[in-house]
């Protein structure tokens, strides 16, 4: 098959016409994969960033760390097809999608797998795409997220965007209609393709990149003596060298910390004073530096074992505010982009990221959780232990749902009235006193 009628192909909004997702004959997660400059960098497919970049930006452990949190806070929220009824939205798990998003996206990877890497490649590239395979009748049968490294964006006269996918080095593309992909965007500014988080904080990424690399070479690296061997005679090249020789042999190393030194006639020890890194401020800088990818990327700090400033309740409220700022907003984002890209015209329908995952590791937060929507009559005992995946219990009442009243009664039921004696007012047969009078 061509390219011109394979691209015809996969422009074709037939739904009879089956489309199967192509697979990159290469990985950037495989050595010597990729585009290879001049350089020794590898080219991202219409972009100006090489994959060098990113891959020092997660080198950096702090900006890794708030990669990991977000990737795997969104894979961790179970993903459901929902359907709006007129009593309210249940889930829609006769439909075939359904599988797909909640268990299986496609024939190698898992939900959490392929949102987990969806999710990793909009914190690092600031676009996520996924292209949907299409079955015999026109259903969504898997999908298959694409390397951002190889997409190219492109805004069409029509207003509508064409994805370019290259799927062999050198090799012209194929061409993705944009009813084809998913696309989940970082922060943008052009609103069709997002903005590359580590250029916005390219400064700050780099001196951490710095800061590391120092730490590195100071270990591996140091030249500095700790010692210098001092005589006050003339001393051959030949015999400084040997006494060298013998000083590092007798005293270099751990095994050899401690040892007696015994000296020649007229030869002295002079250590030298080294500039420690904690009089150069480097715990701090790192600290801070910490401190700042966190800010950027909406994370606490206790999250990424930043804890410098920590104490159990700012945890705790850092915590919630995770939950509902920058959690949430990527909810938000992955949740709108996949409704967008498989339900466009289907307006009953929606994908839900259940945000109650969360709770899945609080025993005691999910009880408090269960009691408060109990109490309100929104929760009957069997829907908690549907919730929890406990098998029903065929017991009466289990079914019900219940309010407070005076004692725990059944929604619906009327209250009983209770008479109520009206009581005596203690100062009526009392006489006024000559005072009052």
């Amino acid at each position: 098959m061509t390219i011109r009628s394979r691209i015809a192909s996969f422009i074709d909004p037939s739904p009879k016409d089956e489309r199967a997702a192509p697979r990159p004959a290469f990985s950037f997660s495989n050595s010597g994969g990729g585009i290879r400059l001049l350089s020794g960098d590898v080219a991202i497919y219409g972009g100006g960033l090489s994959e060098t970049e990113v891959e020092q930006s997660l080198a950096v452990s702090a900006f890794h760390a708030c990669v990991r949190v977000i990737a795997e806070g969104v894979a961790g929220l179970p993903m459901k097809l929902m359907k709006k009824e007129r009593d309210g939205a249940v889930p829609d798990d006769n439909n075939p999608l359904y599988n797909v998003l909640a268990n299986r996206f496609n024939e190698y990877q898992s939900s959490w797998d392929a949102r987990c890497q969806m999710a990793m490649h909009c914190c690092t590239y600031g676009n996520s795409y996924a292209v949907k395979e299409y079955d015999g009748a026109g259903n969504v049968k898997a999908i298959w997220p694409l390397h951002p490294a190889l997409i190219n964006v492109q805004l069409l006269k029509n207003n509508r965007l064409a994805y370019d996918y290259m799927t062999h080095p050198g090799q012209d593309g194929v061409r993705y209609s944009q009813d084809d992909i998913i696309h989940i965007k970082y922060l943008s500014d052009n609103g069709y393709t997002g903005v590359v988080p580590a250029h916005l904080m390219q400064t700050c990424i780099a001196a951490a990149r710095q800061v590391d690399l120092y730490v590195n070479n100071f270990f591996a690296n140091e030249a500095k003596p700790a010692v210098v061997l001092t005589t006050s005679q003339p001393i051959p090249q030949e015999a400084a060298d040997k006494m060298r020789q013998q000083w590092e042999t007798m005293h270099r190393g751990a095994s050899n910390a401690g040892r007696t030194a015994v000296l020649p006639n007229g030869v002295a020890v002079a250590p030298i004073a080294a500039q420690t890194n904690e009089s150069s401020q480097l715990v701090e800088l790192r600290t801070l530096l910490t401190q700042q990818i966190a800010r950027a990327m909406r994370v606490p700090n206790s999250l990424i074992g930043e804890d410098s400033r920590s104490t159990y309740s700012n945890a705790e409220q850092a915590q919630l505010n995770w939950l509902s700022g920058g959690l949430s907003a990527w909810v938000e984002r992955f949740e709108s982009a996949f409704n967008m890209g498989l339900l466009r015209g289907k307006p009953k329908k929606y994908v839900q990221l259940d945000v109650r995952g969360v709770l899945r590791g609080d025993s005691q937060a999910r009880a408090s959780f269960y009691s408060s929507l109990f109490s309100l009559g929104a929760l009957s005992p069997s829907d908690v232990r549907a919730l929890e995946d406990l098998p029903p219990v065929d017991q009466p009442g289990m079914d019900k749902y219940y309010l407070p009243t005076n004692n725990v009664g059944e929604v619906g039921e009327e209250a009983q009235e209770t008479e109520t004696q009206p009581q005596a007012n203690p100062f009526e047969d009392e006489e006024p006193t000559d005072e009052e009078s």
